[in-house]
């Protein structure tokens, strides 16, 4: 098999605005459109939060339009703008949402970094959960019964509740008690995550690929593994390439969910969580916070699992090859002694594997798996390393140069290390026949260019 893994570097590379940032500073200006008096003018190049804003082109024309015809029809009783139903239903996600206005007042969305917006929640959640913890309170205790605690030692979810308070402005808190906050919570993250997929809807409609990888062009993919949500490879290359889809029912695996605009709230399967915390038999008792988990919300979300199927076969063929190697061995060296001629018949066994490992490459080669634009961080180990962790499996790991630089190969082989393990990482980097090798990827040319 040829399985491509990729990541947000692979949108990024085909100039699509995917980035937090990108969508946080989207919403941004939607909020402007929508809660702004009609007399105010609108502004693409600064917003309510500390950093410039970035807007692709494509989106701004998108957003004049909306805030022309908001000027004509807008209707502050009704909150809609007409012909642009998209945009009405991510303002209905997003407006006083909890986690947005909480994203919105963070220095952590200035960063280029993907995983840092899950991150912001960990922290919150973990703030939230060591809170109660460390207190003996429970979910149902009430807000009036803990006022004596001092709630600004956790920072971040102190931050969370004093938006909450904002927005709700309880008059009376002795009728709340932390579930009814965790619980608005959640709502406010499913919210955030389908108001996120519309966004997606959005740049895939109003935004023309025109580059492609020459790198991913020229392989012959029959699987890719996506850390996305959105159809990117599905739309540029997969009537490009040569492979064949007959062995395979399913060629394409979402380990977070997929984007589609259709969807609803209940309906979105699109993963936005958090890694497991809690060590040890904690992680099993307690879960007041489990919704907020990632493997949770995989589960419950029924996100695609094709990818066990393929490391599944994957296995089996290396187990079919040591065994293979087993058997000739044991055939070769039964009833020798091994204090008379043990050398040369284990010598000429050895040869009988390699010739047996070469037959067998040529009937059976190696399956190739090629990452691109995936930081290789921690978080997505368990995956990656049930791949990259087989001496039938050959890996290709590209990296970009920026302005000459090679932080993004630094940051790979740092990564990877924590993946598999330092010892790991040498030994199959290293020799003749590594069986993973770093390559600096190629510029991204022309969709229309003839790379062949």
């Amino acid at each position: 098999m040829n399985i491509l893994i990729i990541g947000n570097g692979f949108d990024l590379a085909h100039g699509l605005p995917t980035k937090y940032t990108d969508f946080l500073n989207f919403c941004d200006c939607v909020l402007e459109i929508f809660t702004n008096p009609l007399d105010k003018s609108f502004s693409l190049n600064k917003g309510t939060n500390p950093h410039q804003r970035s807007i692709h082109p494509s989106l701004k024309h998108y957003l004049r339009k909306a805030y022309a015809n908001r000027s004509k029809n807008y209707d502050r009783t009704k909150i809609m703008l007409w012909d642009f139903n998209d945009l009405n239903e991510l303002f209905e996600c997003i407006e006083d949402n909890l986690w947005l206005l909480y994203f919105l007042q963070c220095d952590m969305h200035g960063k280029e970094n993907w995983i840092d917006f899950e991150k912001e929640i960990s922290y919150v959640v973990q703030d939230f959960d060591n809170f109660l913890h460390n207190n003996e309170f429970t979910l149902y205790t009430s807000l009036t019964e803990i006022a004596s605690i001092d709630i600004s030692l956790y920072s971040k979810f102190n931050t969370i509740k004093k938006i909450w308070k904002s927005v709700f402005k309880p008059k009376n808190e002795d009728n709340f008690n932390y579930k009814y906050l965790m619980d608005w919570l959640l709502e406010d993250l499913n919210k955030l995550t389908r108001a996120f997929e519309i966004y997606l809807g959005i740049i895939m409609k109003k935004i023309t690929i025109d580059k492609v990888s020459p790198d991913i062009t020229r392989l012959k993919i029959e699987h890719v593994l996506s850390f996305n949500y959105t159809h990117t490879y599905d739309m540029i290359y997969r009537n490009k390439d040569n492979s064949s889809s007959e062995t395979y029912i399913k060629r394409d695996a979402y380990v977070h969910g997929e984007a589609d605009l259709s969807n609803s709230i209940e309906s979105n399967n699109m993963v936005l969580g958090i890694d497991e915390y809690l060590e040890n038999d904690r992680r099993n008792k307690e879960t007041d916070f489990i919704k907020f988990k990632k493997f949770y919300q995989r589960l419950y979300k029924e996100c695609d699992s094709n990818a066990k199927d393929w490391i599944a076969e994957i296995k089996r063929d290396a187990e079919y090859a040591a065994y293979g190697r087993k058997i000739l061995l044991e055939n070769s060296i039964n009833g020798q002694n091994d204090n008379e001629i043990y050398p040369d018949i284990r010598e000429r066994a050895e040869k009988m594997i390699r010739a047996h490992d070469s037959k067998y490459e040529k009937t059976h080669p190696k399956h190739n798996l090629y990452i691109f634009g995936h930081s290789l961080d921690i978080t997505d180990k368990d995956i990656l390393r049930d791949l990259i962790l087989n001496d039938n499996v050959n890996t290709t790991i590209y990296f970009y140069l920026r302005n000459g630089s090679k932080e993004d190969l630094g940051n790979k082989i740092a990564n990877l290390s924590k993946v598999i393990g330092q010892d790991e990482l040498i030994k199959r980097t290293g020799g003749k026949n590594p069986s993973i090798k770093f390559v600096k990827q190629n510029n991204m040319i022309n969709i229309n260019q003839n790379i062949l």
